[in-house]
């Protein structure tokens, strides 16, 4: 993308079209857990909020979908992360190998916990 989009649903139409239904899939898994999370555009990917806070951020990526920031989870839920750590705070997770939405929405949901 050239410009920071202002909206989610300008970074989803500005996506290639493979990749638009993904991160339509990846905002409903989140809103579907936390149903109150307000969206924007922060760093210029998606964001999810509750209460004006920040807790979740997803961006397209030409081979892969990155999580932000997943840091502080749970042994049962790191667990299941694992396979797609890359760094400290970070998941990928590969097109080619699917986008684990169930997963996605657990982890949407425990943020949102605080």
């Amino acid at each position: 993308m050239a410009t920071k989009p202002a909206t989610v649903d300008v970074y989803i139409a500005a996506l290639p079209e493979t990749q638009r239904p993904v991160a339509e899939a990846i905002r409903t898994a989140i809103l579907s857990r936390v149903p109150g999370a307000a969206q924007s555009v922060r760093y210029g990917m998606p964001a999810f909020q509750i209460a004006g806070t920040n807790y979740l951020y997803f961006a397209m990526w030409k081979a892969h979908v990155g999580l932000y920031p997943i840091y502080g989870l749970p042994d049962e839920l790191e667990a299941r992360v694992a396979p797609y750590r890359a760094k400290t705070d970070t998941l990928q997770f590969k097109y080619r190998d699917g986008v684990p939405l169930d997963l996605i929405g657990d982890l949407a949901a425990f943020k949102a916990r605080g």
